[in-house]
């Protein structure tokens, strides 16, 4: 495993991905026969940082068969780079894990996000900016 960017969100808590490649045996359909899968995965990590003397992984949101970096909390909105195939977007909060709200197309990899309120802006590949409302699109 191989930490991403730690992020502070103003609740109290600190935001974080950390990725693999794992393994494992499973059988195929209909056949006793053991075949080894492999795929990348990440999880998205939430610390409890309010209290200094008793810190907290309150939870870990794992996805499989991708790679993930945070890149911004806008809001209670994480946002995912998913290395060229997309932005994940996965809603946060104190008392609950992150959940999966939407997968959001780019055209490539991912140069910079800026959020301005409910907005965000996708600066990648060839084709310029991409905004996306998150109260709209949630």
């Amino acid at each position: 495993d191989y930490g991403g960017d730690f992020i502070y969100a103003s609740t109290g808590f600190i935001y974080f991905t950390s990725s693999s490649y794992e393994s494992r045996t499973d059988s195929l359909i209909n056949s006793p026969a053991l075949v080894s899968i492999s795929g990348p995965a990440f999880a998205l990590n939430a610390v409890d940082v309010r209290n200094a003397r008793d810190l907290k992984v309150t939870s870990s949101t794992k996805i499989q068969n991708a790679f993930g970096s945070l890149r911004k909390v806008v809001g209670n909105k994480a946002l995912i780079d998913l290395s060229g195939f997309g932005l994940a977007i996965f809603d946060i909060g104190d008392t609950r894990p992150p959940t999966f709200n939407k997968l959001v197309r780019t055209e490539g990899g991912i140069y910079d996000i800026q959020g301005r309120g409910d907005r965000v802006f996708i600066l990648s590949g060839p084709y310029g900016v991409k905004v996306i409302d998150l109260k709209r699109d949630s």
